[in-house]
């Protein structure tokens, strides 16, 4: 009998290669998803502690120390921790942009620079902006668009002598016209009825927009403010029919000695030196700059907002606003705006206006004593606080700085 043959074409048993290939499979979708779920955990925790920045422009350091401590002491990020940066206010914020949309806040005082910035910002919410009076919400705005939350508000305010005055039987003016009768009734060889920190270019601006605002009201700072922002020159501006009265004002008063003779060159420091010494009767300067000077001096003072000329009712009360810009498309989302929501909360206002000596925009936020209630109060019943005429219409510091210079140059030359 011959051998058995092999039967042919019998496909050999493949059932363990098939097991092995899938268990190596499943090792490895568990592998990759052991490692997606691992890089979303890292991702996550560097998110997680990856600081949101704040940004100061403008800022003068006492304003910027009492921020961050108010907002660090809060721990108004919660687990996110806070950073802090400073922009070099010497340049305009277009030169130094990449720097500054890396931030997730930038603070600044309201005026050309911030609304700049109105493109990248993300608006505040109806839920902050109600705690305050509608005329402040009015700061951070452009027309309809809101680019910035307001914070803080300053002002210009007149001072005024109070034993210099009551000798003459003469107290608060209610009038521009009633503060030259005044003036005029206490000047004498060693006291001069007025004078500002001329040689400040903050203090000129918003002595300079004070006094056009108080002859011819919100129109004609708002025409001074597109005249500037436009380039002219200070002959055109001089020659505006609305800016035309508060100039005048100001050169009568210099020609006819109710302003001190060197008011152009007076800095921070003489004029405290010279209010100390009992040398002026009226005062025009910034409630900032009331807070710088010894309790000895400024306890002779009193004061109030600078009056009208006449019985003008639409009054749009210079009070510089400090802002934060909140930057647009960044993915920290609710850290964020709990951070924005803190600016205005009454315990960081509160701490603010104490350290600070400004005004709160919170309307329940206690203030530091009559002076920033006023100032409050002032800016709610304007028609909106409005920031110094140059810081309104130049974002470059530099710019501000030459037109301050043209400015006084003009001034001497009436």
């Amino acid at each position: 009998m011959g051998r058995k043959k092999n039967k042919r074409g019998t496909a050999p048993k493949r059932a363990p290669a098939r097991k092995a290939t899938a268990k190596r499979a499943l090792i490895v979708a568990c592998g990759a998803a052991l490692a997606a779920l691992l890089a979303a955990g890292i991702a996550f925790a560097l998110f997680s502690t990856r600081p949101i920045v704040v940004s100061f422009y403008g800022i003068d350091a006492g304003l910027r120390e009492s921020l961050e401590k108010a907002l660090t002491e809060r721990n108004v990020a919660g687990a996110r921790p806070l950073a802090f940066n400073t922009l070099n206010p010497e340049l305009a914020l277009s030169e130094q942009r990449k720097e500054a949309l890396r931030s997730s806040v930038i603070v600044l005082p309201d005026g050309a620079a911030a609304r700049g910035l109105i493109n990248e910002a993300a608006p505040p919410k109806e839920s902050d902006l109600s705690l305050m009076a509608s005329a402040i919400r009015k700061a951070g705005s452009a027309g309809s668009a809101r680019y910035a939350l307001p914070i803080l508000l300053d002002t210009v305010e007149l001072a005024w002598n109070v034993r210099l005055l009551s000798q003459k039987g003469y107290g608060k003016p209610a009038t521009l016209d009633g503060l030259e009768s005044s003036g005029r009734a206490v000047k004498r060889p060693t006291t001069w009825p007025l004078i500002c920190a001329g040689a400040e270019d903050a203090d000129l601006s918003l002595f300079f927009g004070a006094v056009v605002e108080a002859t011819g009201g919100s129109e004609a700072l708002d025409r001074l403010t597109e005249l500037i922002e436009a380039g002219k020159e200070m002959e055109d501006i001089a020659r505006d029919p609305l800016v035309r009265p508060g100039l005048g004002m100001i050169t009568r008063w210099r020609r006819e000695g109710l302003l001190h003779p060197e008011w152009l060159a007076v800095d921070g420091k003489t004029l405290e030196a010279l209010m100390a010494g009992d040398a002026v009767a009226f005062v025009f300067m910034p409630l900032s700059r009331h807070r710088s000077i010894a309790q000895k001096t400024i306890e002779k003072y009193d004061s109030t907002f600078v009056p009208a000329a006449g019985n003008r009712r639409d009054r749009a009360f210079m009070a510089p606003t400090t802002v934060a810009v909140r930057i647009a498309g960044k993915r920290e989302e609710s850290d964020t705006d709990a951070l924005f929501s803190a600016f205005v909360s009454a315990p960081v206002q509160k701490a603010l206006a104490a350290s600070t000596g400004l005004a709160p925009v919170n309307s329940s936020a206690e203030t530091r004593d009559i002076q920033a209630a006023n100032a409050r109060l002032w800016a709610a019943a304007s028609s909106g606080p409005r920031s110094d005429p140059l810081t309104a219409a130049l974002p470059d510091p530099q710019a501000r700085k030459a037109f301050a210079g043209e400015l006084r140059e003009w001034l001497r030359g009436q």
